[in-house]
C-alpha cells in the first residue's frame, strides 16, 4: 500500500502520497520548524549577548526612578575604570543614552554598596560611616536639564576630594 491510489467522485485516480492534503500538512510542518529555529536563535542570542554585554559594560545600573521629563539613575563602574579618559567615554555614552529625555540625572559610583547609600544620604539620614563611604565612592554626577548642555561633574577622589573636573557635552 505504498502508492495507494484513491478515486475522486469523477473516478480519476489520485496519488495519496502527493495529495493536496499532504502538501498542506508539509507546509505546516516546515513552518513550525522554521518558527522553532527562529525562536531558539532569539533565545540563544538574548541569553548569551546579554552576558557578554554585562561583562564588557562600562557600568551596571543599580537604581532608577522617574523624574519630570526623564529619568534618574545610579550606576556603578569598576574602580579601575575611573580615569579621566574612562569617565569622558562614560560621559559620552550617558549623553547618547539621555537623548530620549528632556531631563536626566545619573549618579556614578565605583562601589555598589556606596551606590545603595545614595538614597539614605539624599534623605539626610546616614551615619557618619555611611556618609563617608558614600562620598569616597561617589565619582560623578551627569546631568541634562532641558536644552542646556550636558554636564558631567567628575570627582576623581570622591565628592569630598579636591581633584574634580567638569565635563560638558
Amino acid at each position: 500500500m505504498e502508492n495507494e491510489t484513491l478515486h475522486h467522485d469523477d473516478k480519476s485516480p489520485i496519488d495519496k502520497k502527493h495529495s493536496p492534503k499532504n502538501s498542506v500538512r508539509g507546509i505546516y510542518i516546515l513552518s513550525g520548524l522554521l518558527v522553532t529555529v527562529i525562536l531558539a536563535g532569539l533565545v540563544y542570542f538574548f541569553a548569551f549577548s546579554h552576558r557578554k554585554t554585562q561583562q564588557n559594560a562600562l557600568y551596571v545600573q543599580t537604581e532608577s526612578w522617574d523624574i519630570p521629563g526623564g529619568q534618574g539613575r545610579s550606576i556603578v563602574i569598576k574602580p579601575d575604570k575611573a580615569s579621566e579618559q574612562d569617565l569622558f567615554s562614560l560621559g559620552e555614552l550617558l549623553k547618547q543614552e539621555s537623548t530620549i529625555y528632556t531631563n536626566a540625572f545619573v549618579y556614578v559610583y565605583d562601589d555598589a554598596e556606596a551606590a545603595h547609600l545614595r538614597k539614605v544620604c539624599m534623605e539626610g539620614k546616614p551615619t557618619p560611616e555611611e556618609a563617608l563611604k558614600h562620598d569616597e565612592h561617589f565619582k560623578g554626577l551627569f546631568s541634562k536639564v532641558g536644552e542646556q548642555k550636558n554636564v558631567f561633574d567628575v570627582f576623581f577622589a570622591g565628592s569630598r576630594g579636591n581633584n574634580n573636573k567638569r565635563l560638558t557635552f
